[in-house]
């Protein structure tokens, strides 16, 4: 009996120790199957199945066997004071399911993904006891960083090997971002010279394969943040190896010191080099306008000081936070879901307490590294301390990045795939608990096995769930055209998950466009229209009603809400103000934003044209004058509130300044960051409009010219001039507009009877109007 719980137990361990090497190996190159194109949560699927199913294992061989054997260290304490400081902050959190689950907030920073690096670090503490263990994981690291790397080098020189079109990219990689793809490689140089140093032959070899692999690849991308970790590592290992020069060949660091030059002048000069490709453009917040934001995170309240706003919810803090200088960039209509420095957002999400004890386990694993050093080196235990060296190196270097870039799933697992291994390596201490002695050991141990299973159970299921609510969703993403399979798809992936914020947020938008569609129909009766359209009105209200209820933090569900109120307006003060209160909360969520500025005002502009007398009319239009110059204010550059400021003019009978104020956009070309007004085909037609109401006809075919040259199509611009040159007697001019018109709308009727009219040599119009717009192309997109 005792042989046959000996083998069980034997057999369990090494399916436990081959599901630690499979994560290893596996979680930097798994992004997903195509079905769910969100790297990050893929790469969290497989961490929570494989983690939770290792936990599992061992403690079941350990049951059976009847003793546990646990090795910890003070780091050990530090790892779950840590665990529990997130645990808090997710319970007191703004939003709860996305700091416990992460997408769709930050998937890495979550406490269901930390929950599993600490089940990593724990596993990696009790099974992998022998330095030769360790090395031994190593292997499966290095090898697939090298696929890592030379996938990365060909996506960056558009060799697209993939069948998925969102990896025919050169931005697309199995890490994340291409500069985070070199924070990784970067990580992997120490490791790789300590295999190159402690072995020989083939091995050897495939170290130097795998260092020029990696080298080669920070050349291509020549990222400063993963040069200056390379920097702070190799100066880690020089130092040491330095100090034991009497014992080692100076021979060994001459490739250190190499790798250490090449650093420092690439990493501080930041010059290019010939390999160097420049890389995809990646944004993201300042370190100070980071800092900045998540200082006045914590400013919110005392619970907020120490526990922050939860995991994951930087984007709300930058959404009521960024500094309004942002409008004048390029760059403002962005929502951050993280922070330019991993550290730095920390501090706002999960408070001081977090942060503090996050930063205190990168300062004591620094300082027990280097203990370890010493006392290896009095050991004379040279393979180990090479092989503890690199991967104390590698630490290092990754937990600096930490403080001058975000951090992903694939990044934070490495890291704590460096202090598990450190704490593998060094920790001494150690507690054996009988499961036949001390029955209340005995009974808390087996009811703590009985708890994992369970959870793993619910885990393994909520996370499936998840994924496969993903599949759903990302499958409606694709279809097109076909209302009633977009709708079963996402009604599908609701049902799956329906605390998936973001479904209800499409579900919404899809009734929303559906509404639009059925209230512009002509083949149906009125009676009929009113009442389909009715339904998917009352549906797109549903939805962005239960998105709020899910999330009340999260703007966008705010103006979803305020989107499909104001397409209900109808004159009535409760409609308006729930199309009001909705866009003033979202305003009080982004203080900072135009736009909703501009959404607001549209509002009170449909309540101006509903106004049942003068007065309210009146009143609406002020109203609506008022929120466009708060935009304005906000972003002097902003095209689309001149437009809406214009139709406010128009609806005040206030031509003149209307046609002043666009006039005044198209002056903005040289002030405006990537706008041109003079590319822009809705401001020609805009204007030209009002040039025609005016009766300024010249300039309005100027306008309406400028117009069809950038978009040839636009038939409503042809519209237009045809009228002009109508006016001016210029017939064959007109009738050349309205055929080509024709081209495009073969079947309308309106259009048939104005070239009638032109080639019989009647008015363009029997009844001239200033108002027509029969048609609805839009211009093309440039």
């Amino acid at each position: 009996m005792a042989q046959e719980n000996s083998a069980k137990t034997s057999t369990l361990d090494r399916a436990t120790k081959g599901l630690i090497f499979f994560l290893v190996f596996s979680l930097p190159l798994f992004f997903g199957l195509g079905k769910v194109n969100i790297p990050d949560f893929n790469k969290q699927v497989i961490l929570v199945f494989t983690c939770f199913l290792a936990l599992t294992l061992w403690f079941t061989s350990k049951i059976i066997k009847g003793s546990f054997r646990l090795r910890f260290s003070i780091l050990t304490f530090l790892v779950f004071a840590f665990l529990i400081s997130v645990l808090i902050s997710t319970a007191f959190s703004r939003w709860r399911w996305g700091s416990f689950w992460g997408w769709p907030q930050d998937s890495e920073f979550c406490f269901l993904t930390l929950f599993c690096f600490a089940i990593l670090y724990f596993l990696l503490l009790n099974i992998f006891e022998k330095a030769e263990d360790v090395f031994s994981l190593q292997f499966p690291l290095l090898i697939s960083g090298f696929f890592v790397a030379l996938f990365g080098i060909l996506q960056l020189w558009g060799r697209f090997l993939l069948p998925w079109d969102f990896t025919k990219t050169s931005s697309f990689n199995t890490i994340g971002t291409a500069n985070s793809w070199a924070i990784f490689l970067g990580a992997l140089l120490p490791p790789i010279l300590a295999l190159i140093f402690t072995t020989e032959g083939s091995k050897r070899i495939i170290g130097a394969i795998l260092g020029i692999s990696v080298f080669v690849a920070l050349i291509v991308c020549n990222y400063w943040v993963a040069w200056v970790e390379v920097l702070i590592s190799m100066s880690v290992l020089l130092t040491f190896g330095l100090w034991k020069l009497r014992e080692i060949s100076p021979k060994l660091l001459i490739l250190p010191m190499i790798l250490f030059s090449i650093a420092l002048v690439l990493g501080v000069s930041k010059i290019s080099t010939p390999l160097s490709l420049p890389a995809p453009l990646e944004v993201s917040p300042s370190l100070k306008a980071t800092f900045d934001v998540s200082k006045e995170m914590l400013k919110v309240s005392l619970k907020d000081s120490i526990f922050g706003w939860g995991p994951g919810t930087f984007k709300y803090g930058w959404s009521k936070f960024k500094n309004p200088v942002l409008n004048q960039t390029v760059f403002w209509n962005l929502r951050f879901s993280k922070g330019g420095s991993a550290i730095l957002e920390m501090l706002g999400s999960v408070g001081i307490l977090g942060t503090i004890s996050y930063i205190l386990i990168i300062a004591l694993a620094c300082y027990f590294g280097i203990k370890e050093l010493l006392i290896l080196q009095k050991k004379k235990k040279s393979f180990e301390w090479i092989l503890f060296l690199g991967i104390f190196c590698s630490f290092v270097g990754l937990s600096i990045t930490k403080f001058l870039y975000p951090s992903n799933v694939s990044l934070g697992f490495l890291w704590w795939l460096f202090l598990g291994s450190l704490g593998a390596m060094s920790a001494k201490k150690e507690k054996v608990f009988k499961l036949n002695v001390n029955p209340g050991v005995s009974f808390f141990l087996s009811f703590l096995t009985i708890l994992i299973l369970i959870g793993s159970v619910l885990i393994f299921y909520s996370e499936g769930t998840r994924y496969l609510a993903e599949a759903k969703y990302n499958l409606a993403s694709k279809v097109v055209g076909d209302f009633e399979k977009i709708e079963r798809s996402v009604l599908e992936a609701v049902k799956l998950n329906p605390h998936q914020e973001l479904f209800w947020q499409g579900l919404s938008q899809i009734y929303l466009t559906k509404f639009k569609e059925e209230i512009s129909r002509t083949d149906i009766s009125d009676k009929e229209k009113t009442q389909r359209a009715g339904t998917f009105i009352n549906r797109a209200i549903l939805a962005s009603e239960e998105a709020i209820k899910l999330n009340p933090e999260n703007v966008t569900n705010w103006q979803m809400r305020g989107a499909v109120y104001k397409e209900t307006l109808d004159g009535s003060e409760k409609v308006l103000e729930l199309a009001t209160k909705s866009y003033e909360r979202a305003l009080e969520l982004e203080p900072t934003n135009p736009f909703i500025l501009v959404e607001l005002s549209r509002v009170y502009l449909i309540q101006a044209n509903l106004a049942p007398s003068p007065t309210e009319r009146q009143l609406s239009l002020e109203k609506a004058r008022d929120y466009i110059r708060e935009a304005i204010n906000l972003k002097p550059d902003y095209a689309l509130a001149f437009y809406q400021m214009a139709l406010i003019q128009e609806a005040q009978g206030k031509r003149k300044e209307a046609i002043s104020t666009l006039e005044q956009l198209k002056q903005l070309s040289p002030y405006i960051a990537g706008y041109n007004p003079m590319e822009d085909v809705g401001l020609a037609f805009q204007l030209g409009i009002l040039y025609y109401r005016d009766e300024q006809y010249d300039r309005a075919q100027t306008e309406f010219e400028r117009a069809i040259t950038l978009s040839p199509n636009y038939s409503n611009a042809r519209y237009f001039l045809g009228l002009i040159y109508d006016k001016k007697g210029e017939k064959e001019k007109a009738i050349e507009q309205f055929v080509e018109i024709e081209k495009f709308n073969p079947e309308n009727a309106e259009i048939k009877k104005i070239l009638k009219n032109l080639r019989e040599g009647k008015p363009a119009l029997e009844v001239p109007t200033s108002e027509a717009l029969p048609l609805e192309e839009k211009p093309e997109e440039r």
